[in-house]
């Protein structure tokens, strides 16, 4: 198993709507195409005010290259995500993305 940690820094005032887009349409997406969400986070306090980091896990990292080339071609994800921009704006500043892999004593194998 491999998780990938994905963070978005968001445009002033943004996470709001990004949280939003991630709960209604995000996640039933992921759902769709088998990917495994573990968890969302985002910061209280300190310097990553404003940043979305959430969890997803996958097989192997061919699982996570198909599946996410599912997703990124699903139509009406695609049509909500345009719908949300127009409404909304730019939503992140930044995207980046961790992989790992579970040390031999985590409980998340």
């Amino acid at each position: 198993m491999i998780y990938e940690s994905r963070r978005y820094e968001c445009y002033p005032g943004k996470l709001p709507a990004l949280q939003v887009m991630m709960e209604k349409l995000a996640l039933p997406t992921f759902e769709k195409y088998g990917m495994k969400f573990i968890g969302a986070w985002s910061a209280i306090s300190g310097e990553q005010d404003g940043t979305l980091i959430y969890m997803l896990a996958f097989d192997s990292l061919d699982d996570r290259m198909r599946k996410w080339e599912q997703f990124h071609h699903d139509a009406w994800w695609n049509e909500q995500k345009k719908l949300t921009r127009e409404k909304e704006g730019p939503l992140v500043a930044r995207q980046t993305a961790t992989f790992l892999q579970p040390a031999p004593y985590s409980p998340l194998k």
